[in-house]
């Protein structure tokens, strides 16, 4: 070969391995990018779980709140039919009075 030849050669191969450095050099940076990305994504993945765990809780804490509500509603339904019964006994009572039994002389 040629002196030319080859240092043509030898200029090519270093420009070969310049590019191959520089391809590494971007490869790898698209890699580090690409683990940071995926870093966050975890992150916020683990954040998401962790909201949706607490509307959970939230959620189930409503529902029992909701159903002791809906408990005492019915209860205090009840104890108002009763006073309303009575109230009703008691007015009926005041605006019609019994007789008085002939027994007693009243």
């Amino acid at each position: 070969m040629s002196e030319e030849t080859q240092s043509n050669l030898s200029n090519r191969m270093d420009r070969l391995e310049a590019n191959l450095d520089q391809f590494i050099d971007v490869v790898l940076q698209n890699q580090r990018n690409q683990a940071v990305q995926l870093q966050i994504h975890q992150e916020q993945i683990a954040s998401q779980q962790q909201q949706i765990s607490e509307i959970r809780q939230l959620s189930q804490r409503l529902a029992e709140t909701q159903i002791e509500m809906f408990a005492r509603f019915d209860q205090m339904q009840s104890e108002i039919r009763g006073l309303r019964l009575e109230t009703q006994r008691m007015l009926d009572a005041y605006l019609n009075p019994e007789p008085p039994d002939e027994d007693t002389g009243n």
